[in-house]
């Protein structure tokens, strides 16, 4: 048996399609009395008024879809669809969204967003956090200090050598060998 969910859905379906033939039908009059000289004004000025009322109605269902807790369970449901994972992987993969992230890449939007970034005060509050936080401050100061004694060890070779370098001249120039370490 079918479901009455179902059922009901499908009845709004086809009273909704009704209703849009019969509305067309209706206007294709209605655009000739509005070509009509007396008639005209008087059938734009209710035409207005029902798109109006037609604006609210239409804004009035929106805002009470949006709060429905239906549509809550409805995007949940299509969120844990395993064809919504599968749907995902095909848009990911394929060569259209990769053209058109080249393309937004490529555009000035980029460039300006960018530039607005790094002008932004909150830019300079982000910077100004990471640079003063402690472990910044105490990855800088290890950084510093292994890098002061890298250079303190290769002081150390290099006066090493210039110093064998400098006994080596002064004992040839003396002809003395150089003693045997005991």
């Amino acid at each position: 048996m079918a479901e009455p969910r179902d059922v009901a859905l499908g009845v709004a379906v086809i009273g909704t399609r009704t209703g849009l033939v019969a509305g067309r039908m209706m206007l294709r009059p209605a655009r000739l009395v509005l070509r009509a000289p007396m008639l005209g004004d008087a059938v734009r000025d209710r035409a207005d008024a029902l798109a109006a009322s037609g604006a609210r109605a239409r804004t009035h269902a929106r805002a009470a879809l949006l709060e429905s807790e239906e549509l809550d369970r409805l995007i949940c449901a299509i969120l844990e669809h395993p064809r919504t994972e599968q749907f995902v992987e095909h848009v990911l993969s394929s060569p259209g969204l990769e053209r058109l992230v080249t393309q937004v890449l490529e555009s000035r939007l980029i460039d300006e967003l960018t530039e607005q970034v790094l002008r932004s005060p909150e830019l300079e509050r982000v910077v100004e956090y990471v640079a003063t936080s402690p472990q910044v401050l105490d990855a800088v100061s290890r950084q510093t200090r292994s890098m002061a004694d890298e250079v303190a060890v290769n002081v150390r070779r290099r006066a090493e050598s210039a110093d064998d370098a400098a006994e080596r001249t002064v004992r040839g120039w003396l002809r003395r060998p150089r003693p045997q370490p005991s």
